[in-house]
């Protein structure tokens, strides 16, 4: 986001934004609310009568571990019982994705901690106080300064899609020009 703002707001320097954040249904519920233009988030069930939706990007989503963990470098799917895992709160795209996935394989999870707060299970993560399930968008910085691991989870697979996310009722020109500015990228 700071990127596609950055681009926006260079091209269209007068116009004011207000950006707010929260789990993917909290986002989803303030656009039906009309409290928003339009929304990005991760993909979750959303009313298709009411919302449309275009893909944006794609990413993986990384279970993490501190970098002090030795060894652990790939793990069986029934091995994730046994670690303490920090979790998005619910409403979150990254824990459907991962609770509907890991529940086909019948995995009952060890949860230690949930949170609305991205930053804070980083935190967490890097303290060694347990691993998380993160979109890898969200952690390319920590991740090239090696202060997370990843974690390898056999035959699982866990993509994120991110989308824009607006009203069907009406489309405003300068959320179009955002859309055309974004998507050049």
């Amino acid at each position: 986001m700071p990127l596609l703002l950055s681009t926006f707001m260079e091209k269209y320097p007068h116009i004011r934004f207000q950006c707010g954040e929260g789990s993917s249904f909290e986002l989803i519920e303030k656009l039906l609310n009309k409290n928003y233009d339009f929304v990005i988030g991760g993909k979750i069930y959303f009313p298709e009568e009411k919302i449309n939706s275009i893909l944006f990007t794609t990413s993986q989503l990384l279970l993490v571990g501190s970098p002090d963990i030795n060894g652990k470098r790939e793990m069986f799917p029934q091995q994730l019982a046994e670690i303490p895992l920090i979790l998005r709160d619910e409403g979150s795209a990254t824990r459907y994705i991962v609770l509907k996935e890991l529940e086909k394989l019948k995995i009952k999870l060890n949860v230690i901690i949930e949170s609305h707060n991205v930053e804070l299970i980083k935190d967490l993560v890097k303290r060694g106080k347990g691993f998380a399930f993160l979109p890898e968008i969200s952690i390319m910085k920590e991740l090239k300064r090696k202060e997370l691991k990843v974690i390898k989870i056999k035959g699982v697979n866990l993509k994120y899609e991110v989308h824009i996310f607006f009203l069907k009722i009406k489309l405003y020109p300068l959320v179009l020009k955002f859309f055309r500015i974004s998507f050049k990228h």
